[in-house]
């Protein structure tokens, strides 16, 4: 903060997966609705802005080092950036640095930038992401903690999966054993049909879809566990023998994963990462030579996804601590696409494989 000139910071968490560990990782406070803001000073005086249908439970919760305050509000109609605002104004603050990766509405920029009259706002959030990026040693156990659940639930997942039965009963068994064992925020993907397939809008998925010998289902589960951490596991099943050019998919998917996990070295850009992917995809008829690399995969810990995102432009230098959740994806004629995700550990010598699951479709 001191070294760009910053008189405070401020960070900010939404409700969003994506987006509501900012704060939870400076002071440990949940974020379960709304849009909440933490305002840091240079010296260390901190004030955390809380909307009044949560602040008794901000008041509780939160270090008494924190003052506390409270966001006017009538109902869902409030003004949050025009009250940060004003207070740092009456702080006397010239320059502010903003937390802008994490979920702050359009609403709060355009009126945090007309109410701060003369104060500066500048973008921390690379600062930021960059301190995120390094797990510490407590964060790296709290992230095994969280793959070895969701590898769990996965397990429970797959008990209820045969010819006959439905896709949302097995959901619905494997989220009543997540809810018992302590998940937290819970995200599933599940799709099924005779193509496998992700199911990325609402008419894709078929819930009431009963399971026929020939039929793939895919399952993404992401929930948090011990504090907030979440994993992501990506799992392909098969009912009955899959089809040979989906199994050959799978094969180089592995080896481009093995390949990616390989350029995990302290010293290399991230980019190489999605580039040694690339590579794997020319070489097997899967991309052309000359397009552009996709990508791959992102970082996890207290937010479903984070920094770095492993694409070719991420010039981000790899060093011990980080985590690589490495997922690329094969899309055949048939639309088939054919992905799972591997988790990795970067340490002073070769990547940690964190993930357990076996490497293949799942035959059922």
């Amino acid at each position: 903060m001191r070294d760009m000139g910053l008189d405070a910071v401020m960070f900010s968490a939404s409700s969003q997966i994506t987006s509501r560990g900012s704060l939870r990782y400076l002071f440990g406070y949940y974020m379960p609705v709304f849009e909440e803001y933490l305002v840091i000073f240079q010296n260390g005086d901190s004030t955390f802005f809380v909307h009044d249908g949560s602040s008794k439970d901000a008041i509780m919760l939160i270090d008494k080092a924190i003052d506390v305050c409270i966001i006017p509000q009538k109902e869902y109609i409030c003004d949050p950036a025009a009250t940060i605002a004003f207070f740092l104004r009456t702080q006397g603050a010239k320059s502010v640095g903003v937390i802008a990766d994490y979920g702050l509405s359009s609403h709060f920029w355009l009126s945090l930038q007309k109410n701060s009259h003369n104060i500066v706002l500048a973008d921390f959030s690379d600062a930021f992401n960059r301190i995120r990026m390094v797990k510490s040693s407590a964060e790296i156990e709290l992230m095994k903690e969280a793959i070895k659940f969701n590898e769990d639930i996965f397990y429970e997942y797959m008990k209820h999966i045969s010819v006959g039965t439905r896709e949302i009963d097995a959901v619905n068994a494997a989220s009543c054993y997540a809810i018992t064992r302590g998940a937290e925020d819970m995200y599933w993907m599940v799709s099924s049909g005779s193509v496998p397939s992700l199911a990325h809008t609402a008419s894709a998925r078929r819930r009431n879809h009963v399971w026929q010998n020939g039929d793939y289902n895919y399952i993404v589960i992401e929930h948090s566990y011990t504090e907030g951490y979440f994993s992501e596991i990506t799992q392909l099943f098969s009912l009955g023998r899959p089809k040979e050019e989906y199994v050959r998919a799978y094969n180089v998917l592995t080896e481009a994963q093995d390949t990616a996990s390989a350029m995990i070295k302290c010293g290399l850009e991230v980019n190489r990462l999605a580039k040694s992917v690339h590579s794997i995809m020319v070489k097997y008829g899967f991309s052309e030579q000359g397009s552009p690399a996709l990508c791959i995969g992102h970082s996890q810990g207290i937010d479903v996804s984070e920094f770095p995102v492993l694409d070719a432009d991420d010039e981000t230098i790899i060093t011990p601590g980080m985590r690589f959740n490495i997922h690329p994806c094969i899309v055949l004629a048939d639309g088939a696409k054919i992905t799972s995700c591997e988790s990795f550990l970067s340490t002073k010598g070769a990547a940690v494989r964190l993930s357990s699951l076996p490497r293949e479709i799942n035959i059922v």
